[in-house]
């Protein structure tokens, strides 16, 4: 109900005072994914849509292992707008090679930031949507922002969903390997979510695997969730991989993941998403665990 009054506002303001809208829920969701559509190329150009970083800490430490860069949009008339809204608008319209450019330049400054506060550049991953992964344009637009910006390649991770894996292995395996081949290291996000895992996992040029939250939130109550975390946990150490918990938010799943042999985690129970100038303040406040290791290599 908000939802559908801000964009009937939204389009009375257009339209000249004293106007007014109605709308079915159908109409409603058309009529807002035009809006957005239409107000994307502003909001890269306004700063709109900024970036926030959460931590992936060494477990029992707020040792910072890596910063996973996440997007935010604040919409000048509604308000916040979720990634997982806006990125298929993006997808559909075109504009994901403007948004990668946006995002990769801005991971690079806010890269160069924090190395004048610590003295070197940290290792910051981004999430990356199938479109972009089968865009050569996205691949030699990246390299081409980091190397510009004399950023080591490795200090880009990119993250890539498990179900793009599992159902087109034999088209994305080629891309991975040239990215691979670029210096360009990646990880298999959301690891669990997909129908073949072990079918895979073996093919492809990753380091590490990140389990899918809604496993972490299971365990340890879950006896499914916790045998697959077990299972996750078994199949990075047989592969040599890195294994990360994500959406770790308490005490007890913390401990439980630590008695399995997991060490790298990612939650609010470590912390929350943080903007650039709190993510320098947080590494600041926890300087005897991270000032000398708070861009500890991800090697």
């Amino acid at each position: 109900m908000i939802r559908r009054a801000s964009i009937a506002l939204f389009r009375a303001k257009e339209t000249g005072q004293g106007n007014h809208r109605c709308y079915t829920i159908i109409e409603q969701q058309i009529e807002r994914d035009k809006i957005l559509a239409d107000s994307f190329p502003y909001a890269i150009d306004n700063n709109e849509i900024s970036l926030v970083y959460q931590p992936l800490c060494v477990n029992g430490s707020n040792t910072l292992f890596r910063l996973e860069a996440l997007s935010r949009w604040h919409h000048h008339e509604l308000g916040e707008i979720s990634p997982e809204e806006f990125i298929p608008i993006a997808e559909k319209n075109g504009f994901m090679l403007i948004f990668s450019r946006f995002l990769v330049e801005r991971v690079c400054l806010d890269m160069l930031e924090i190395e004048k506060e610590y003295g070197e550049k940290p290792t910051i991953s981004i999430n990356i949507t199938s479109r972009q992964l089968l865009d050569t344009n996205f691949i030699d637009s990246t390299i081409s922002i980091l190397d510009r910006a004399d950023i080591p390649r490795d200090r880009l991770k990119l993250e890539i969903r498990e179900n793009l894996l599992s159902t087109d292995t034999e088209l994305v395996l080629p891309i991975m390997e040239r990215l691979q081949l670029a210096g360009l290291e990646m990880t298999l996000d959301d690891f669990g979510s997909g129908a073949s895992s072990l079918s895979y996992i073996n093919k492809i040029p990753i380091k590490e695997i990140k389990i899918d939250q809604s496993f972490i939130a299971g365990i340890p109550d879950d006896e499914e969730s916790a045998a697959l975390v077990r299972s996750a946990i078994a199949i990075a150490s047989a592969n040599n991989f890195r294994v990360i918990a994500e959406g770790v938010e308490n005490e007890v799943q913390n401990e439980w993941l630590a008695r399995e042999g997991c060490t790298l985690m990612q939650g609010f129970f470590y912390v929350k998403p943080l903007d650039l100038k709190e993510v320098i303040l947080w590494c600041r406040e926890n300087s005897s665990a991270a000032a000398d290791n708070c861009l500890t290599q991800d090697n």
